[in-house]
C-alpha cells in the first residue's frame, strides 16, 4: 500500500518535516558531500561514458577484454567485434523521475528537463558504478552501496528539480496521480524516498528477497540490471525509480517518517 499525500495527516507530517531539525541535519551532511562533488565536477571530462567491460582499440570502444599480447587481425583485436554503447545518464535520470513520480514519458522525455538534469550527472555516475558492481560481484555490500547511491541520486535530483521551471510546468495542468498535482509535493516525496533508501529502519537481503522497511524491491533491481546489460538506460532509471517509490509504502516506512518529526 502506498502512502498518498491526499491523506491529511501524512500531508501535515511532510510539510512539517521540511523545516524540522532532522532535515536540517541531513542538509548539513549533504552539503559536505556536495563539496566533494564540486571537486569532481571541476575535473569532469567531456569524454563519453562507457560501461566497465569495455576497452579502447583503434580509437573506438569495444565490448570484452582486449587481447594486448596476441590480438586478432580485426578492427577490435578480437575474433568478434561489438561496439560498446555510450551510457546516457540524462536518459537514466529521466527514467528515475518517471518511475519515482509516476509520470508519463511525454511529461519528461524530449529534452524538456535536460538542462536541469545535467547538474545531477555526477551523482548518477555513482549509480552506474553501483549497478556494475552488483552485476559483477553479487554480494551484500554491493547491494547496500547501490541502494545508498540510488538514495543519493534521488536527493540530488530533488535538488536540481526544485529550481527547474519545466518540472513545475508538468504539474500545472496534470490530473491527480500517485504524488499529488503540486510539484512541491513531488519534491517532498523524493526527499522521503532518499531518506529511507540511505538509512532504512529495516533492510533484508537474501538470494530471493530484497526488502526495505518490509517493501520488496528485488524485481525492480533485477530488471534494472538486465536493462543495464542491454544498454536500455531509460529503463534502468525507470526500474530504480519504481523501487524508490515502493519503499515509502507500509507501516514501517510510516513509522520512519513519523520518527523524522521527533
Amino acid at each position: 500500500m502506498y502512502i498518498r499525500t491526499s491523506d491529511k495527516q501524512l500531508e501535515a507530517m511532510l510539510l512539517a518535516a521540511i523545516n524540522h531539525r532532522c532535515f536540517q541535519s541531513r542538509q548539513k551532511k549533504w552539503n559536505q558531500f556536495l563539496g566533494f562533488r564540486k571537486l569532481r565536477q571541476a575535473a569532469k571530462a567531456s569524454a563519453p561514458i562507457y560501461p566497465q567491460n569495455c576497452f579502447e582499440w583503434n580509437n573506438k570502444m569495444w565490448k570484452g577484454v582486449p587481447r594486448n599480447e596476441d590480438p586478432v587481425w580485426t578492427e577490435c583485436g578480437l575474433e568478434e567485434c561489438l561496439l560498446c554503447p555510450e551510457i546516457d545518464t540524462i536518459e537514466m535520470a529521466e527514467g528515475i523521475i518517471m518511475g519515482a513520480l509516476d509520470l508519463n514519458a511525454e511529461d519528461v522525455v524530449g529534452g524538456k528537463l535536460q538542462d536541469c538534469l545535467m547538474d545531477a550527472e555526477i551523482v548518477l555516475l555513482d549509480v552506474v558504478s553501483g549497478i556494475e558492481d552488483v552485476i559483477t560481484m553479487h554480494n551484500e555490500q554491493g547491494v547496500k552501496m547501490l541502494i545508498w547511491q540510488v538514495g543519493a541520486a534521488i536527493y540530488e535530483l530533488k535538488e536540481v528539480l526544485a529550481d527547474c521551471v519545466p518540472f513545475a510546468e508538468i504539474y500545472q495542468n496534470k490530473e491527480a496521480s500517485f504524488l499529488e498535482t503540486e510539484h512541491t509535493q513531488a519534491l517532498y516525496s523524493l526527499d522521503i524516498m532518499a531518506n529511507i533508501l540511505e538509512n532504512p529502519l529495516e533492510l533484508e537481503i537474501s538470494e530471493e528477497s530484497l526488502e526495505i522497511n518490509g517493501n520488496e524491491i528485488l524485481t525492480d533491481i533485477k530488471l534494472a540490471e538486465e536493462s543495464f546489460e542491454e544498454s536500455q538506460w531509460g529503463n534502468v532509471g525507470y526500474y530504480l525509480g519504481d523501487a524508490a517509490k515502493s519503499v515509502i509504502g507500509g507501516p514501517k516506512s510510516l513509522e520512519q517518517i513519523s520518527g523524522m518529526l521527533e
